[in-house]
């Protein structure tokens, strides 16, 4: 799959191409059918940070044709920063963000924080306690330190590049 990026003449990636074969227009951009997001919205949500991941930096690749036929590592997808589920203004822009596939489909339905240490406990190898495990291992004798979890902080790369949502 060759890699789309930004032609010279225009700062935004080539026009995507849509199934009309569904009642909706499917835009074939994301991990995901954004249907729910227009053309305009998903340019802008590309253009805050010219298609890098905003979790890992990741240069992102625009794909024609079908979502579901194109899954790569490195492919555009739309964020929800606040999850769907808890946000009621989930489309607004400010909640948008651009992503890789690996990115959007490793952070789910979690917050921003709930990411950051899910990928944590994945990086360094850190084990989940419920709060019954933290009391039995209390129980017994064993007593975790007070920064538990203790590991250094994961920083997203839009935070090291000083961009907000």
């Amino acid at each position: 799959m060759a890699r789309l990026g930004l032609a010279a003449e225009s700062q935004y990636p080539p026009a995507l191409t849509c199934r009309a074969t569904s009642p909706k227009l499917e835009f074939a951009s994301g991990g995901a059918i954004m249907a729910n997001i227009s053309h305009s919205k998903q340019l802008k949500v590309w253009s805050k940070s010219q298609g890098r991941c905003w979790y890992c930096g990741t240069e992102t690749e625009w794909t024609y044709g079908p979502a579901w036929s194109q899954v790569s590592p490195e492919r555009f997808c739309i964020d929800h920063v606040i999850p769907k589920p808890i946000n009621m203004a989930r489309n607004a822009l400010a909640n948008l963000a651009p992503c890789c596939w690996h990115c959007n489909a490793s952070k789910s339905h979690r917050t921003l924080e709930g990411f950051r240490q899910s990928l944590a406990r994945r990086r360094y190898n850190i084990p989940l306690f419920s709060q019954e495990h933290i009391e039995y291992l209390q129980m017994i004798g064993i007593t975790l330190p007070q920064d538990f979890p203790c590991h250094p902080p994961i920083i997203f790369w839009f935070e090291q590049q000083g961009l907000t949502l």
